[in-house]
């Protein structure tokens, strides 16, 4: 019953209707896209877990923000906020591990330390410092 009412209203109606508190026309978004919106997730992240929590996660902000809504379109709005959590997602990742890959590098040369002369320390530093600056300038 909620269902053909609420396919028969349209994207504002709704919007509307999420925006006033009403529980029952969000659940029926989130029950109709939730499956959509994690097969989309996993075209970007591979963790099936980590997909269905991203995706829960977009949702309940879209609910904590429904008063803030301004959109038309709630298909888009919904796709486009998953795809940027993924984004997002995506470059913490990236991020994460880039500071991984310092940590070990810093770990190594530690260790290099230990077992070099200062001169070969120094030679070390300098061609280290070289491929910092092609990583970052270049």
């Amino acid at each position: 019953m909620l269902k053909s009412a609420f396919l028969n209203k349209g994207d504002i109606n709704i919007i509307e209707e999420i925006k006033k508190g009403n529980p029952l026309v969000f659940k029926e978004v989130y029950r109709l896209y939730y499956a959509q919106l994690c097969r989309f997730a996993s075209d970007y992240i591979e963790d099936a877990d980590e997909v269905e929590d991203l995706v829960q996660d977009t949702l309940i902000k879209i609910w904590d923000k429904r008063e803030e809504l301004a959109i038309t379109n709630l298909k888009n709005y919904l796709f486009t906020s998953v795809r940027n959590a993924c984004i997002n997602r995506l470059e913490h990742i990236k991020i994460v591990q880039n500071h991984k890959e310092k940590n070990i590098s810093e770990i190594k040369i530690l260790e290099l330390k230990d077992e070099t002369s200062d001169n070969d320390f120094i030679v070390i530093i300098i061609l280290l410092m070289k491929q910092l600056y092609v990583f970052f300038y270049l």
